[in-house]
């Protein structure tokens, strides 16, 4: 079941990331995927400061992975410079405390074979004639994980 969404600015979008930051619990991956710009990174932004981050949420592009301490720590991981999931291997990924954390990445299309295989995915469209609109798909692979991403049904949905 995918949830469908749309955001009329940067703010929205951080809402979204808000709602679904209180459906997050210790071990969940969370897999964003869209085109340069599209507002990943600001979507993070919204899920973190509903989590009480304290850390400043920038894109992880040169730094590739940070550390975000909360009440529910969040790793945070840019996948745009990897070639494949074998790369994770070289970042330490599979060292990372993956159960006790949950998993930002984004251009995860860039590793998927690589990454947990229950997850819960995001892709974020941003339609050429309305630069701050974001339309929003939400997904996740376990009955589980789709049960809790069902709760955001209470907002707009799309068609």
């Amino acid at each position: 079941m995918d949830i469908k969404l749309l955001t009329a600015s940067a703010t929205e979008t951080e809402a979204v990331g808000a709602r679904l930051a209180a459906l997050l619990q210790p071990g969940d991956t969370v897999l964003l995927m869209g085109d340069l710009g599209a507002g990943k990174t600001t979507f993070v932004k919204g899920l973190a400061a509903a989590l009480n981050v304290s850390t400043p949420v920038a894109s992880p592009t040169f730094a590739l992975i940070s550390h975000l301490p909360g009440p529910l720590p969040l790793i945070h991981m840019d996948a745009y410079r990897l070639n494949s999931s074998s790369d994770l291997y070289e970042l330490g990924f599979y060292d990372l405390p993956l159960e006790s954390s949950a998993l930002l990445v984004e251009w995860a299309d860039r590793v998927l074979d690589g990454l947990p295989e229950t997850r819960i995915t995001v892709e974020i469209a941003s339609p050429l004639c309305r630069p701050d609109e974001r339309s929003i798909t939400i997904g996740a692979t376990s009955p589980e994980l789709n049960a809790r991403i069902g709760r955001l049904k209470e907002m707009v949905c799309l068609d």
